[in-house]
């Protein structure tokens, strides 16, 4: 069986990717990208929700990865 949670965290990151692109370009070019605190504010749900998805699966499955996040206070 496939295990969609990893289909899902590709998209969380590749959406991450794709607003932070935004935000970015909305620096450099402010009349073709106008809407910057929409894009950022979503970038900031966004990458709570990375977050999140990488607490239930990589630190569920691999604890020492949730050792390493902890004993390195990231």
């Amino acid at each position: 069986p496939v295990n969609l949670s990893i289909f899902y965290g590709f998209w969380l990151v590749l959406k991450l990717q794709v607003l932070d692109l935004y935000v970015w370009l909305s620096f450099r070019l402010e009349e073709s990208f106008p809407d910057h605190e929409l894009a950022a504010s979503q970038k900031a749900i966004c990458s709570m929700c990375v977050l999140v998805f990488m607490w239930f699966t990589a630190f569920k499955f691999y604890p020492l990865t949730l050792f390493i996040f902890i004993n390195l206070n990231l």
